[in-house]
């Protein structure tokens, strides 16, 4: 606070309290006399005239008005805030202000756009069949495919027949990367339809939830996400498919390459370790997938004049390549 304020109010606490002082002895004075009128002169009775009662105005008085003996001091009083409590005023409006923005910048950090990333087992899977399923159904895109089978024989009988089915078996699972254009749902090259050339082939793609003992889905760095599923161990025979796998991959069928003549009595297929990784762009079409079974071990007894014993085991590899 400035010395000219302070004066200022120094000069109006001596003025009223000199008024104050003044009004108490008129006050005083006043009220001795009226009580030496009132015991000394006759007491008049004076006639009970009606009265009328003028309207009262109420104005504001624009001054302060002090009565001083008699005498009317008109007195204008300006006084401002102290300087602390103008500082204490304009610190609350800050700490307001950073108190607001720390709150929108929290508001900011912690709500997040909303994700477009499966989450829980049963909606991952349900996401994969569905982008599967869509992708069979669709009309026009291109497709690369490339299948790799490796086969380890364990066990085989030295006799001619069974070498010849096994050489015949090596030979023919071998494909070369095939490339599709789908249009109007047909590749002209090879006659097939997506349903044809997509695991599982030739049949709508499910699962049962309990057959899939893992289920992941990471986000990708162009907005889409990946989605990786690790299927139970099961069992196919040579009558009875894997009841999971071929609705969800493309599983190993031996039976277009068994020769001439070679009846197969029984055959027990054990897929281990089989792994699906899909990539979905940020519209949820696939871009690419891969499928990897493992054959943990197959015995095929099969007859051709004799009974002969096969026993094999190995991995088969699916890599796709989608483009729309």
């Amino acid at each position: 606070m400035n010395q000219k304020k302070i004066i200022q109010l120094a000069v109006i606490t001596v003025v009223g309290v000199w008024i104050f002082c003044m009004s108490t002895l008129i006050s005083v004075t006043m009220g001795k006399r009226m009580l030496a009128a009132q015991t000394t002169a006759p007491v008049a009775t004076v006639p009970t005239v009606p009265s009328t009662t003028a309207p009262t105005t109420t104005e504001a008085p624009s001054t302060t008005r002090l009565p001083v003996g008699g005498n009317i001091v008109m007195a204008d009083v300006s006084v401002e805030d102290p300087e602390w409590y103008v500082e204490e005023q304009e610190s609350i409006k800050v700490s307001q202000i950073i108190e607001e923005v720390n709150k929108n910048n929290t508001t900011q950090k912690t709500t997040k756009p909303k994700s477009n990333v499966p989450s829980g087992k049963s909606s991952i899977i349900k996401t994969y069949v569905n982008g599967i399923n869509k992708l069979k159904s669709t009309t026009d895109f291109s497709l690369y495919k490339d299948d790799k089978l490796n086969l380890t024989i364990d066990k085989m009988p030295a006799e001619t027949i069974a070498k010849s089915m096994a050489e015949s078996l090596m030979k023919q699972v071998q494909k070369k990367p095939v490339s599709y254009n789908f249009v109007g749902g047909i590749d002209s090259g090879t006659g097939l339809t997506p349903n044809q050339a997509i695991a599982p082939l030739n049949v709508a793609a499910a699962v049962e939830e309990s057959a899939v003992t893992s289920a992941v889905a990471t986000a990708t760095d162009d907005g889409g996400y990946k989605i990786t599923l690790i299927m139970a161990p099961e069992l196919q025979t040579y009558t009875t498919p894997a009841k999971n796998h071929s609705t969800m991959v493309e599983v190993v069928d031996i039976a277009p390459y068994i020769p001439k003549g070679l009846t197969v009595k029984t055959l027990d297929m054990s897929y281990t370790d089989t792994k699906i990784e899909a990539v979905f762009d940020k519209e949820g079409k696939i871009t690419s997938m891969v499928h990897y079974l493992k054959v943990e071990k197959a015995v095929a007894n099969v007859n051709f004049i004799i009974d002969v014993e096969v026993i094999v085991h190995g991995d088969f590899t699916s890599n796709y390549t989608f483009s729309y």
